[in-house]
């Protein structure tokens, strides 16, 4: 089960535990000292050494705060890029995964570190480069160190490496993929040789091919691309790349916005990819055919984990319907986060019951299903009141946009809604009513999430004032895009550029997916759910945005 972490907004506060000269040190992470103890909250490391030939590693490993060593635990090996050291890790990432239950080991590469303390371990020979080989050489025998660990489930080990790291990771990856379960490439690129990786042919020929990689950027990273990434996602079997605005090259040395992004989305994808979640089809709603032909306001059905209740929202002789999926424990006593969700072309609300909205219901936050008035033709229709004179299946942008904004007044109105997280969602059509009932309606809003469906100059006509909504878009809060590589429809170069209109984004590509998908829960599904769910939690508690802690729930 996905845990929701508890990043620390402040430095790392620690208790250190040592004996003899050590205890003089002020600086735990100025101990060098074999099995010299750092307790976190919820974390503790242990300074381990291990060898790479002749020379000695310095190490910690980290462990959360229930390790229990007769256990085996999924484990990270982490490797940090120039100019760093092992503190790098410290100071975000490892204690955090530590805390969702994960065991780590940042080590220190032998050279290129400059500034602090430098590097504990045995430095390379005078005139060595350190560069991306030499650190996969040093982080292999860090593997081969971990891997003689009991409590480390061999089956379950994972690379995380940032910059040159990253690099480093994704050559080690390559060399022993049937020792790792999963890669994660942190703003670091093995496309183009250069400096730090001399020679990436053979890397190229024969990358990693055991398990899906999970490549993370910023928009400030002027080293790195779209097309970079997109470049580098198409060497792998399976692969999700996530691009942070206002992050640039080496954050994660702070707690902030970027690395609030970064660490859960580490969290779900290794919690997913260790779980086997994507090779196999989770159970879908048991909604029949019949439940979803109900439209009597009132009407129940009951799911595992949630339930959905069909409520219409009403105003000036307009009837909308949709469906409020509830979590199997609500209590209308408490205030819950809520999404509005919009259906795309041709579609109705039926589309968000298939895997989507229960599975964002299970987690605590409502989600408000829609039928937009005449949209489709298809199936059962819509069940809002039909536009007049508007063939079925031709209604405007705008018109769909007027529903959005009906559903909206009503749910301010229910009194178990928290009114400071309300959020827009919406699939290709939708994605981009939801971007102009945004834009109407920021005051009243979170944030919006846009799947498959980003508006620019390509298909500016679907709008009727295109230049006035890129002008003055959503303002309040941050938006969420979530694309697939194989979409035809919704070009991720269309996304890109509508995406700078936003003070504040994500986005989440995702391989060999295409328009519309989320009609059943496989891999696609699973990383929308679960960037919707880490999107809500984190914008809707105004994570990195104010010092305060994130508590962890299951």
């Amino acid at each position: 089960m996905k845990r929701m972490i508890a990043l620390l907004l402040t430095a790392v506060l620690c208790l250190s535990v040592c004996t003899g000269a050590c205890a003089e040190n002020t600086d735990p992470l100025r101990v060098a000292d074999e099995g010299y103890v750092i307790e976190g909250d919820g974390w503790y490391s242990v300074n381990a050494w291990c060898k790479s030939g002749e020379a000695d590693i310095f190490g910690r490993i980290y462990y959360p705060a229930d390790f229990d060593e007769t256990q085996q635990y999924t484990t990270v090996l982490l490797v940090h890029g120039m100019t760093l050291n092992a503190d790098f890790w410290h100071k975000c990432y490892a204690p955090e995964l530590a805390k969702a239950g994960y065991i780590c080991y940042a080590f220190d590469e032998r050279s290129g570190t400059t500034g602090g303390r430098g590097s504990y371990s045995t430095p390379l020979p005078e005139g060595e480069n350190p560069d991306a080989e030499n650190a996969a050489l040093e982080a292999s025998a860090a593997l081969d160190f971990i891997e003689t660990l009991s409590y480390v489930d061999k089956d379950s080990i994972y690379l995380f490496g940032n910059s040159k790291g990253s690099m480093a990771v994704q050559i080690l990856a390559a060399r022993r993929s049937s020792e790792i379960k999963g890669v994660v490439a942190l703003y670091g690129s093995i496309l183009n040789a250069n400096s730090i990786l001399a020679n990436n042919e053979t890397i190229l020929e024969h990358p990693y091919d055991n398990g899906e990689v999970l490549i993370i950027w910023g928009t400030g990273d002027t080293g790195y691309s779209l097309e970079n990434t997109l470049g580098s996602m198409a060497l792998y079997p399976s692969a999700t790349a996530v691009l942070i605005s206002d992050a640039f090259h080496g954050f994660g040395n702070q707690a902030n916005r970027p690395a609030l992004i970064c660490a859960e989305e580490v969290i779900d994808y290794i919690d997913r990819t260790a779980n086997g979640i994507p090779n196999e089809k989770k159970k879908s709603s048991s909604a029949t055919a019949e439940d979803l032909a109900a439209n009597e306001e009132g009407f129940t059905h009951e799911d595992d984990g949630c339930y959905f209740t069909v409520h219409y929202a009403s105003e000036d002789g307009v009837d909308i319907f949709g469906r409020m999926y509830y979590p199997v424990d609500f209590d209308e006593r408490q205030q819950y986060p809520v999404i509005i969700a919009s259906h795309g072309g041709g579609g109705t609300a039926d589309v968000w019951d298939k895997a989507i909205a229960p599975r964002i219901a299970q987690k605590g936050t409502l989600v408000y299903a829609i039928d937009a008035q005449s949209e489709t033709a298809n199936g059962r229709g819509s069940y809002s009141t039909p536009l007049e004179g508007v063939e079925p299946g031709t209604n405007k942008v705008e018109d769909f946009a007027k529903d959005i904004s009906i559903a909206l007044d009503y749910v301010k109105t229910l009194p178990y809604i928290r009114q400071d997280a309300i959020y827009l969602m919406g699939g290709s059509k939708g994605g981009v009513a939801t971007q102009l009932a945004g834009a109407w309606r920021s005051d009243d809003l979170a944030g919006i999430i846009v799947q498959s469906g980003a508006i620019e100059e390509a298909n500016k006509g679907m709008v009727a004032d295109f230049e006035a909504l890129k002008s003055a878009p959503f303002s309040n809060g941050e938006v969420l895009f979530v694309q697939g590589t194989e979409d035809k429809q919704c070009l991720i170069d269309n996304a890109e550029a509508n995406m700078a209109w936003y003070k504040h984004y994500t986005m989440v590509v995702i391989s060999h997916t295409g328009h519309g998908f989320g009609y059943q829960n496989d891999r696609s599904t699973e990383v929308f759910v679960d960037s919707v769910n880490e999107f809500i939690y984190r914008t809707s508690n105004h994570l990195g945005q104010e010092q305060s802690k994130r508590q962890k729930a299951n």
